[in-house]
């Protein structure tokens, strides 16, 4: 498979799976897998060079849905290891694109055009594009000048970590009894104590 029809199969996965205006870019090693192998990724050499040839359009679909998909992809193995430093996220999407040198992916990132970072261009393009086009609502985070800034978009869109999940499950056994109050859970017979932050 080349990159192009990668592209399109991520970006008709995208669209498809959608059934409401609210989407996010979120995938998983099975998703991907459907498409192609993850060894296959390493192959596409759009995504070794420069990201700028990515907004453009190809059969009315702009070429950053693949690298997005891997991206998101990246952060889903870092949440699911519990490793959430931008070290290791920018680890787990070297690796996913085969670069062999640390520093190719900051200049990945950071682009060769003077509109600022080609990350920011890309996120901000596909925001647009499927609210424009598709009428779907993407929340990502806004654009920053601190450490992680270019890692802070796929990981707004990567799936629950365990630490979400544990927030979430106290959260629902607190609503079971009404919000304030302890609860049982029913499953080891502890209590829970409502927390909120």
């Amino acid at each position: 498979m080349n990159y192009e029809a990668f592209n399109r199969h991520i970006f008709q996965f995208y669209t498809l799976r959608n059934s409401t205006s609210f989407c996010d870019l979120g995938i998983t090693t099975e998703d991907v897998e459907k498409i192609c192998s993850i060894q296959e990724i390493h192959a596409f050499a759009e995504l070794k060079h420069s990201w700028n040839d990515l907004l453009r359009i190809e059969k009315e679909i702009p070429q950053y849905f693949g690298l997005l998909a891997v991206q998101c992809l990246a952060a889903t193995l870092m949440e699911a290891d519990d490793d959430n430093s931008h070290r290791d996220y920018n680890v787990r999407l070297s690796q996913l694109l085969g670069l062999e040198e640390k520093h190719t992916l900051q200049a990945l990132y950071l682009g060769d055009g003077a509109e600022g970072p080609i990350q920011e261009q890309i996120w901000q393009s596909a925001v647009e594009f499927l609210r424009l086009g598709f009428g779907l609502v993407i929340r990502i985070p806004d654009a920053s000048s601190h450490a992680g800034r270019f890692i802070q978009y796929p990981k707004s869109q990567a799936l629950l970590s365990k630490e979400d999940l544990k927030r979430c499950t106290s959260f629902y056994f607190v609503g079971w009894e009404g919000v304030g109050s302890a609860s049982e859970n029913p499953v080891r017979g502890e209590t829970i104590e409502p927390s909120y932050g």
